[in-house]
């Protein structure tokens, strides 16, 4: 069994609310070492200093262009790790801007909000059976093969489970 007790969780995020939402996440999880980073200098400090495991990073323009983030890990002159796995947190659910965090190398992409489970289910998907990593002219990150598909049982119990989330989040705003 997959312990995640083990693993650094690199938060970054610009916005300290979700990252102590996502720090207690993952605390609840079994996780212990969560750092947190509000930019890119910042974040690659971080993984030079410490063995992290996994990044979440948070698409919140303009303070963080979670896209060029997450291009700046894998083809940043100056990265530390371009293997590192991403996990793209995105409230905005445009077609477009998925794609293009695919097409940067992000290797699970989730939608805001979503529960707990589904983070540390992902956490585990990511880290258990690690895709290969495929170079080529216009491309560079996991191989989007070997990444499985969601099938559509699966995508109704997120689109439940999202809603959920939400009237919880409604709940506490009012």
């Amino acid at each position: 069994m997959f312990r995640l007790s083990n693993i650094s969780v690199l938060n970054l995020v610009s916005n300290e609310r979700l990252h102590d939402i996502l720090a207690q996440m993952l605390h609840q999880a079994g996780v212990t070492k969560v750092f947190r980073a509000g930019d890119m200098n910042q974040a690659f400090e971080i993984v030079r200093q410490n063995k992290i495991d996994i990044a979440l990073i948070d698409d919140n323009p303009p303070a963080l262009d979670g896209i060029e983030a997450s291009g700046e890990i894998r083809l940043g002159a100056d990265s530390p790790d371009c293997y590192l796995p991403i996990i793209f947190l995105s409230r905005n659910k445009s077609i477009s801007r998925t794609t293009q965090a695919v097409e940067v190398g992000v290797h699970i992409v989730m939608s805001q909000p979503f529960p707990a489970k589904r983070l540390t289910s992902n956490i585990v998907k990511c880290l258990s059976n690690p895709p290969k990593f495929v170079c080529s002219d216009t491309y560079f990150g996991p191989d989007r093969k070997a990444l499985k598909g969601v099938t559509l049982g699966e995508r109704k119990q997120m689109m439940e489970e999202r809603t959920s989330v939400q009237e919880q989040v409604d709940a506490i705003s009012m």
